[in-house]
């Protein structure tokens, strides 16, 4: 099976202990498919493995430092903080509702950047959140927020935190989409 490159979804981070780490999961692995079926977005890995239910145990192809490695993964049930493999969903999203993750080589190559750029990759973007009435889009690259650079995830997440402390606050995002540079007002709840 032939996979283009540009498929996946990028796992950000991985529970301790989940089935996802015990399998041998890491974050920055792109997920590429699940059994016959091929990942192109967080939202296919989340049905998949919905749709394959827990306690089953399936084959997981993932792109890891340019090379594909295929790993067997034992599903769980979903618990409060979902883990990687269970949800597709790899970090808590947070009041404003974006999950972020590490800018690693692969993601690079998945959004057509130059090696080295620096970011945070949106990951997910849930659909009622204050986030997603903004525009932030999954796949935006967060390269600032307010007047700070930010390099990576946990930077980016800090700063986010950081801006929006009081309920209604915003702060200018300043991203890179599709190659071009633009600026995202991020909104936090207006009730804490």
């Amino acid at each position: 099976m032939t996979l283009d490159r540009e498929t996946g979804a990028l796992v950000s981070a991985v529970e301790p202990d989940s089935p996802a780490a015990r399998a041998g999961l890491r974050a920055g692995d792109v997920v590429t498919s699940v059994g016959a079926a091929v990942i192109g977005s967080p939202r296919d890995l989340a049905r998949v493995i919905a749709e394959a239910g827990p306690g089953r145990a399936v084959p997981v192809k993932v792109r890891r430092e340019g090379e594909t490695r295929e790993l067997n993964v034992t599903l769980a049930e979903l618990r409060d903080r979902p883990a990687v493999a269970e949800a597709g969903q790899q970090q808590e999203r947070g009041r404003v509702g974006a999950a972020l993750a590490p800018m690693t080589d692969e993601a690079r190559e998945a959004l057509k950047l130059a090696p080295g750029t620096p970011g945070a990759v949106v990951a997910e973007v849930r659909p009622d959140s204050p986030t997603s009435e903004t525009g932030l889009r999954e796949g935006d690259v967060i390269q600032g927020v307010g007047s700070r650079d930010v390099a990576d995830a946990e930077p980016a997440a800090s700063a986010l935190r950081e801006a929006l402390k009081e309920p209604g606050s915003s702060v200018a995002a300043r991203i890179l989409r599709e190659g071009r540079h633009a600026f995202v007002a991020v909104q936090a709840p207006k009730q804490g």
